[in-house]
């Protein structure tokens, strides 16, 4: 029987670190800053800024996004799946319970 691996995400196999993936994505993104400037001019800056502050602002918004499910089946059986996002780091759990199960 294999062994259960439960993480957080980002889920990577590589040694590449989250902080390198979003320099890389701001290398990559640069070229079409630099041409939606020449093309549209400076205006094109204003809407990458603004939309960089919300990104940046909103990450410290805290919400709780979570999923519930509740299931009956016509056998009397019962079931519930609950997922979150707003769990702390590290508290990474899978839980099973069960009625009347067959």
């Amino acid at each position: 029987m294999s062994k259960l691996t439960v993480t957080s995400s980002p889920h990577m196999r590589g040694g590449k670190t989250t902080a390198r993936i979003m320099a890389d994505v701001l290398i990559a993104l640069a070229p079409s800053v630099v041409a939606a400037c020449v093309l549209y001019g400076m205006r094109a800056l204003l809407v990458v800024a603004f939309c960089t502050l919300s990104c940046v602002l909103l990450e410290y918004v805290e919400i709780e996004d979570d999923v519930s499910a509740y299931c009956e089946y016509a056998n009397g059986a019962t079931g519930t799946f609950v997922t979150t996002t707003g769990d702390t780091p590290g508290t990474n759990r899978f839980e099973i319970t069960l009625e009347k199960g067959k």
